[in-house]
């Protein structure tokens, strides 16, 4: 689907959807509908032994899950997700990038890749973009643009910052 492969995944290379149980593999491909029905939850920083309880799916120790506010600018969203503890989402693989369009639930949603001016996308933690998924004709390179995961295809276009769309957050577990 990208520029790199491999799945990121737990101890034996699985994705665990809370209340969907494990997705499969170290492949990220066998999800069923029953894995992402609960999608739209969010995290609730609950604790339970220690830990909070994440209510999207979780792979290594992250755990990835959507905001139910539907629209906001990318600004926005990336307050929201400070605000429960979280970053907007950073990809680094094929495999990832899946879990995350899995996750859509048939929402435009914002990640955490951003341009500013003339200077190159950078991820919001500051890590290197070593993986990219962009749509035909994306990036279309205009500056000061943010960066969204399309709920329909799992690719990415750039757009406005003040466009409108939902959010995907990350953090750690």
């Amino acid at each position: 689907m990208g520029d790199e492969g491999g799945a990121e995944g737990g101890d034996d290379g699985a994705i665990d959807f809370e209340g969907g149980g494990d997705a499969g593999g170290g492949g990220a491909t066998a999800a069923t509908s029953d894995a992402t029905s609960d999608t739209d939850a969010e995290d609730t920083g609950a604790p339970e032994g220690g830990q909070r309880v994440c209510q999207g799916a979780t792979v290594e120790t992250h755990c990835y899950f959507v905001l139910p506010m539907v629209t906001m600018t990318w600004a926005e969203a990336s307050i929201a997700c400070l605000a429960e503890g979280a970053h907007l989402v950073t990809i680094a693989s094929d495999g990832e990038n899946w879990l995350v369009w899995q996750l859509t639930a048939g929402v435009d949603r914002w990640i955490g890749l951003f341009k500013r001016s003339t200077e190159p996308f950078q991820w919001v933690g500051g890590e290197p973009v070593v993986y990219t998924n962009w749509a035909l004709g994306q990036p279309n390179n205009a500056p000061d643009t943010r960066a969204r995961v399309m709920a329909d295809s799992g690719t990415w276009t750039d757009l406005s910052k003040d466009d409108h769309h939902g959010a995907m957050c990350e953090r750690d577990r």
